[in-house]
């Protein structure tokens, strides 16, 4: 057996033994098994700003668990609206660890497109960044609009 095969046979094996029953612990299972020094990376101000593996699962957790403070149950819908970013998937992939249901939306939809699927999916709350929550893109009464901001320090709030 070739050394990459062998390679290949030991992390299925480690995959295998991941209790994995769910998309998003399949997911943070393999970010974690990884373990990129960037597993998301963006260029702000013409730097790259890195987030490793442990940076990711991290806010993951803290912002699922941050969703559950507020109230947030298994099932509820939470529409989330942003351009590609990081966060995007950081968000995303907490929203389902909760247990709740990503509507997605985008920033190119007329408000009008974005008040219809946030009311016809019954949305709980809805996720923006910031500079489209400051716009009122978004704004819908009874939803409780919270920035990228605001996620990360509420999560950092339930360590």
């Amino acid at each position: 057996m070739s050394a990459a095969t062998l390679q290949r046979t030991e992390a299925n094996d480690q995959l295998s033994a991941v209790k994995t029953d769910t998309l998003p612990a399949f997911c943070l299972a393999a970010i974690e098994r990884h373990n990129k020094p960037n597993t998301v990376s963006e260029k702000r101000g013409g730097e790259w700003v890195r987030v490793s593996s442990d940076e990711f699962a991290r806010r993951v957790r803290h912002i699922a668990l941050g969703l559950g403070e507020v109230g947030i149950q298994p099932g509820d819908r939470i529409g989330l609206i942003s351009e590609n970013r990081p966060e995007w998937s950081i968000v995303d992939l907490a929203i389902l660890s909760a247990g709740a249901v990503v509507v997605p939306l985008y920033t190119t939809q007329a408000p009008d497109q974005i008040r219809f699927i946030l009311e016809d999916s019954g949305a709980r709350v809805l996720l923006t960044q910031e500079s489209l929550a400051a716009s009122n893109l978004c704004h819908r009464p009874r939803t409780h609009e919270r920035t990228w901001r605001d996620s990360r320090r509420r999560a950092v709030e339930t360590r």
